[in-house]
């Protein structure tokens, strides 16, 4: 199964040589932002829903939002060019039929990836790597695209790494690898919305989930919450706040937090 060039350009760009292909995936990304992330900041910033819905009921600056236009186009560079580096580095087997084993494999192995490096960045040695990204203490859905190049080139390379270890087994696909980032990218941005757009029922029958009050947490208050698409990693090691079902049930219900921290979580530190 082939998706359309306009959602992969991955297929579209094998052949083509790699300045060309960083070109093209340049493009690709920056059209993906604009369609997504442009309309999705409008309605964090402005629609009723999303103020009556805040994690945090506190104002976002004009200096944070340009910080992140800044930051989230440097990010996109980032990302097209080991991206590029990737796919022309023809160590890894290419092929489109595992589709689904691809996209499956793509988002376990980022749950892993995600929360071994989210606790690494957070020790003192590597803070200094992952502090832009806690520039924003109170998130909109560009804070999703707010990374320090180092660290954006660790994700995105660590990502290249299990797909490459994939490789052996079978080949991946550029299909699959797509379909992942799509997801990846809209569900990531929900979760740095501060909007809680899942209500106490859908959190409870979703119970594995990650929310946006459970990622609001974590910039709020640093330590804990390490967590990607899900919490599964979270309640394995034991580093969930406290007292994240109860600012979950007073988000959706219009009363969001008024300050950022309050230390009530599992971990020691």
């Amino acid at each position: 199964m082939n998706l359309p060039s306009w959602i992969n350009p991955i297929n579209e760009g094998l052949n083509l040589p790699a300045t060309t292909m960083l070109v093209v995936l340049t493009l690709y990304l920056a059209a993906r932002a604009l369609l997504v992330l442009a309309p999705m900041m409008v309605w964090a910033l402005r629609s009723q829903f999303a103020r009556a819905h805040r994690v945090y009921r506190i104002e976002i600056t004009p200096q944070q939002i340009r910080y992140e236009v800044r930051t989230a186009f440097v990010n996109l560079l980032v990302d097209a060019a080991v991206l590029t580096a990737m796919i022309k580095s023809n160590l890894a087997q290419i092929g489109d039929s595992h589709v689904l084993e691809t996209a499956v494999f793509s988002f376990v192995w980022m749950e892993i990836w995600f929360y071994a490096l989210h606790r690494v960045l957070h020790t003192r040695a590597f803070y200094f790597i992952h502090r832009v990204h806690h520039e924003s203490k109170v998130t909109t859905p560009m804070t999703g695209m707010t990374f320090s190049v180092v660290e954006r080139a660790l994700i995105v390379g660590g990502f290249g790494m299990g797909l490459l270890a994939m490789s052996f087994v079978v080949p991946v696909s550029p299909s699959g690898v797509a379909m992942y980032f799509m997801f990846n990218y809209t569900l990531g941005l929900f979760g740095h919305s501060n909007i809680e757009i899942y209500s106490p029922a859908v959190r409870q029958l979703l119970f594995f989930w990650t929310t946006p009050t459970h990622h609001s947490m974590h910039h709020a208050r640093v330590r804990g919450h390490y967590g990607l698409m899900t919490t599964v990693m979270d309640s394995l090691f034991r580093t969930e706040f406290s007292d994240y079902v109860h600012l979950h049930q007073q988000a959706y219900s219009g009363e969001g937090a008024t300050k950022l921290v309050k230390p009530q979580q599992r971990e020691a530190a």
